[in-house]
């Protein structure tokens, strides 16, 4: 997802939590981004093992949390656990962060022309997105000829089509594509969609215009969305208007140096506890997470921001949000006995890890891909 070009504003750490934005380099964000893509690998592996502790992602339970209370202190599961019930959040951190690498690159500048903007932002992100989705039509069905492409087409055609078009978050029974973590492609690019009208909306009204927004979406969120997903199978935390409190939250950082400090981070405790058990306050639960997790952040920066994994897992996020999901299909189809703890939570760290590598050889590709033409033109140009 986006961020600055060269560097990121965040404000000085205070104990209320807002004062004049400060500059961090962008290493700063590679970390966070590279801290939050870890964080939800190995929450898809490990939520899939913990079946026994379930996250408050999508929706509501509150013995989900008596769950995960009961689990985290056994030592042989407190790794998993934690991943299992928490390690989704690291979306919330990428939803800032979109909004906040755009906003600081547009800063209160007229909004980009809508047809000129999204198209930029489709040419950047569909060429590897399409390169992953063509690898998996293969794997899934070159094993089986012909019978295995007429399968994928019958059983994920519709999905595939509806996920590149970015609407599978909209349409009834499509809300899980095959492809990256649920509904990650459709998400951003209405996010892109929808970015010109939300400049044009704070130029216009400014940090009100923020406020009200957020609580809006939040407001029809909570009114809708119980009705929606139970009669049409539509969630409306699969697109930015579930989440639009954390994209304005982003917006906010950048625009007016808006960071949580320590009052604000433990009234988000206060709030994210009350979130796990109240299903008045669930909705709640995401923008207090970000919040404490962008406060933890500030808290450590000095020890990790020079984290050389975090920077290298920071840098391949896209890549391994979109390979991710696959290869995490085919770790958990690797047998094992179910009482063996050791190795399942090792089976986690080798999903992640081949994750890792083959976006890492993605990457490498499409820059190879990339940059081919550019070097073949140069040196037709020294003839």
């Amino acid at each position: 997802m986006d961020s600055p070009e060269d560097f990121v504003y965040m404000p000085r750490i205070t104990n209320y939590g807002i004062t004049q934005p400060s500059a961090l380099k962008l290493i700063d964000c590679t970390v966070i981004r590279g801290a939050a893509i870890l964080s939800i690998a190995f929450h898809n592996y490990y939520h899939r093992l913990m079946v026994n502790v379930l996250e408050n992602e999508m929706t509501f339970d509150p013995q989900r949390v008596l769950a995960f209370g009961s689990a985290v202190i056994d030592p042989r599961y407190t790794i998993q656990t934690l991943f299992s019930f928490l390690g989704h959040f690291g979306v919330q951190l990428f939803m800032f962060l979109s909004a906040y690498g755009l906003a600081i690159k547009h800063g209160g500048a007229e909004p980009p022309p809508w047809a000129a903007f999204v198209w930029g932002r489709i040419r950047k992100l569909y060429p590897m997105f399409l390169t992953v989705v063509l690898v998996w039509a293969l794997v899934t069905a070159l094993p089986h000829g012909a019978t295995g492409f007429r399968h994928l087409a019958e059983n994920h055609g519709v999905a595939l089509v509806l996920m590149i078009f970015a609407v599978s978050d909209l349409v009834p029974g499509y809300g899980s594509p095959p492809i990256g973590p649920l509904w990650f492609m459709p998400f951003i690019v209405q996010f892109y969609c929808l970015w010109p009208l939300l400049v044009r909306l704070v130029n216009r009204f400014g940090k009100a215009g923020l406020v009200i927004l957020a609580a809006a979406c939040f407001g029809l969120t909570y009114a809708v969305n119980g009705t929606l997903l139970s009669r049409w199978h539509i969630n409306l935390l699969y697109s930015p208007i579930g989440h639009m409190p954390e994209l304005c939250l982003g917006i906010a950082a950048a625009r007016y140096g808006f960071y949580p400090g320590v009052t604000c981070a433990i009234a988000a405790v206060l709030v994210f506890v009350l979130a796990n058990f109240y299903a008045a306050f669930w909705l709640f639960s995401f923008p207090a997470m970000l919040i404490i997790a962008l406060w933890l952040y500030a808290a450590v920066r000095r020890s990790i921001s020079s984290n050389a994994l975090l920077q290298y897992a920071g840098a391949l996020a896209m890549p391994i949000f979109l390979i991710n999901g696959p290869v995490r299909r085919y770790a958990l189809l690797v047998p094992y006995h179910d009482n063996s703890w050791l190795i399942g939570l090792m089976m986690g760290f080798g999903s992640v890890g081949t994750a890792i590598l083959l976006a890492a050889l993605l990457a490498g590709a499409m820059r190879y891909l990339q940059e081919r033409p550019r070097a073949q033109a140069q040196t037709q140009s020294h003839r």
